[in-house]
Order: C-alpha cells, then sequence, then structure tokens
C-alpha cells in the first residue's frame, strides 16, 4: 500500500515539474526574441580602452599574430566563436552573407579549439577569399580569460580609434555592427 501512494506521489510531482519546465521554456523563448538579444553588454573594464595582449595562430599560416601588431585603422571586430555552436555559425553565416555591406571593417575570428577544427570552419565559409577576415586559434586561451567570456559567441567591437566601443554575447546582426561601428 505504501509503495503504492509512493508511486503516485512521484508520479504527481513529476508530471508537475514537466509542467513548470514547459512553462519556463515557453517563457524564456518569449523573452529571448531577436530584439532582446541584440541588447549590447557594455563591460566598463574594457570600454574606452585598446585591445589587451594575446597571440592567435593563424588559419592561413600558421604564424603567430600577437595583438599589439593589429593594425586598427578602422572599426575591428574581434569575433569569439565555437566551431560547432548553432548561434556562431549562423553569426558566421550573416558575416559571410554580407560580407560587402561589412567590407570597411576588419574582423578576427577566434576560437579556442584544436587547429583542425579551426581549419574546417576556415574551408568551410571559404574565409581565405574575405581579405578583411583574419581567423586564428587561440591556443593559450587568453582571450575568453581577458574578457571573462562565459558563452559564445562574443564580439567586441573596436573603433579606428583602437579603443573599444562595446561587446555582444550572442547574435548580433550585421546593421548593428555597422551603426555601432560607423
Amino acid at each position: 500500500m505504501h509503495y503504492r501512494i509512493y508511486f503516485i506521489s512521484v508520479l504527481i510531482l513529476g508530471a508537475m515539474s514537466f509542467r513548470l519546465l514547459d512553462n519556463a521554456t515557453k517563457y524564456f523563448l518569449n523573452l529571448h526574441n531577436e530584439k532582446e538579444l541584440l541588447k549590447p553588454y557594455y563591460p566598463s573594464r574594457f570600454q574606452g580602452k585598446p585591445i589587451p595582449s594575446f597571440s592567435l595562430m593563424l588559419a592561413k599560416d600558421r604564424s603567430i599574430l600577437k595583438s599589439s601588431d593589429i593594425n586598427i585603422d578602422r572599426g575591428t571586430i574581434l569575433f569569439y566563436f565555437d566551431p560547432y555552436c548553432p548561434v556562431c555559425r549562423r553569426q558566421l553565416n550573416e558575416f559571410v552573407n554580407y560580407a560587402k555591406e561589412l567590407s570597411d571593417f576588419k574582423f578576427i575570428f577566434i576560437t579556442p579549439y584544436p587547429f583542425y577544427q579551426m581549419m574546417k570552419i576556415y574551408d568551410e565559409f571559404n574565409l581565405a577569399n574575405y581579405g578583411n577576415i583574419v581567423v586564428g586559434r587561440d591556443f593559450d586561451d587568453k582571450v575568453s580569460t581577458i574578457f571573462n567570456i562565459g558563452s559564445v559567441p562574443a564580439s567586441m567591437l573596436y573603433s579606428s580609434n583602437g579603443k573599444m566601443k562595446g561587446m555582444y554575447i550572442g547574435f548580433v546582426g550585421h546593421k548593428q555592427i555597422i551603426s555601432d561601428l560607423k
């Protein structure tokens, strides 16, 4: 008899849990619409400051690029991504699909993933064909530590004066980038 009461109690609690989870999911999906995702996050620690020190292994020739060697003579976007993240891939598609509109800006795509995984993205999106895109591996995982990146994609925007303008966590449309960096 006690087992039957216990079983029914667990069944009722389980059904209530699924109902709460279903409601929470619906709320989350409604809350995080496209406009909500475009809200910028400006880390006060880096706003108005130059690019901090880090090094990348470049996809095109395995050479090392130091952040101090990055010439910021125009708007520059540091794009931190995970090759398997669906939102990161959507962001990559946005950059590639609107390459003409974004040609005034310099992009530095950064991933901490192994070189061969970075190269899969490099080849899949034909990134060698874009003169304003540099792809590199954050081999010592400094970028995520410096910028305190807890989720991807992350886009750090730098104006032509070399100072950080802002940072986005999540997808950001090309029009928002153009608006922020002009």
